[in-house]
């Protein structure tokens, strides 16, 4: 019987024949350094509270949903209050409820203020 690290080393060597035959490593590559980019870029993101101060229709996309963009004073645990503007595509029947005034949670990068985003659309 062979130990687990010559199965494993067999496995790998296996794997990577493939890759090179099919020609699709690069590809490969890429898919794993972006989930790894989106899983750093989750841990360093914090969630806060933002206000919507203005709404601008930019954009129809099919029947049900609309292109907008919020200008947006997000109001972190940390650090000055800040306003920006961020362009969403958001489900016609959350217009009325995502209007001026309510209160809406997003996700933003503290280091990088134009790395913003809606939280789903939960409003608080």
């Amino acid at each position: 019987m062979y130990n687990k690290f010559v199965l494993a080393a067999i496995l790998i060597l296996t794997i990577g024949a493939i890759f090179l035959h099919y020609k699709i490593p690069a590809k490969m590559l890429l898919l794993i350094r972006s989930v790894f980019r989106i899983k750093e870029q989750r841990q360093t993101q914090t969630i806060s509270p933002a206000i919507v101060l203005g709404i601008d229709y930019t954009d129809t996309h099919e029947k049900v949903e609309i292109q907008v963009k919020y200008q947006l004073q997000v109001m972190p645990e940390k650090g000055r209050n800040f306003v920006i503007e961020i362009n969403e595509i958001v489900p016609k029947n959350m217009l009325k409820k995502l209007g001026p005034g309510s209160k809406i949670s997003v996700r933003y990068n503290p280091k990088n203020l134009k790395d913003i985003y809606l939280a789903g659309t939960s409003i608080l």
